[in-house]
């Protein structure tokens, strides 16, 4: 397996696991943003996985040279949401899986400014691991205490 494989597969594996602990979350949970102090807001689980998402496509825009997508209505529903977060992951890892190694070092254009094609390979697999990690701890916060690991 090359590195690049492996960063393509790190990708779809951290969107499969938060895709997974989604799922573990009551629907009457999924928009229940915890109280936040003023003048900032809770983010609920869609929230974090609609963030998750976007980000995917934009650095897979970045790693193209392609402009960010317009991203229109955020999705609200819980298994679009996750088909999204699904397909983002898997154009990402495909735009890992076509970039040339050489070109680690190469600026990419996103909205938030130039950035090395490095960190935009490998931003989303740690993003979607954080926000897992907010996922998991927006459910204790709610009372749920118990660990459902997935090992697909």
């Amino acid at each position: 397996m090359t590195l690049t494989e492996w960063q393509a597969q790190q990708i779809e594996t951290a969107a499969k696991l938060m895709a997974h602990f989604v799922r573990q979350t009551p629907p009457e949970r999924l928009h229940w943003k915890p109280v936040a102090e003023a003048p900032h807001e809770g983010r609920s689980v869609v929230d974090q996985v609609q963030e998750c998402a976007r980000a995917n496509r934009i650095m897979c825009a970045a790693l193209k040279g392609e402009a960010a997508p317009e991203m229109g209505e955020p999705i609200t529903e819980v298994e679009p949401l996750i088909e999204e977060l699904m397909a983002s992951a898997a154009a990402h890892a495909a735009a890992i899986r076509a970039f040339d190694p050489a070109r680690l070092d190469a600026m990419c254009s996103t909205p938030h400014g130039e950035m090395p094609a490095a960190f935009c390979i490998g931003m989303p697999a740690l993003h979607m691991n954080y926000h897992t990690g907010q996922i998991c701890y927006v459910q204790t916060l709610y009372g749920d205490r118990e660990f459902r690991p997935s090992f697909d």
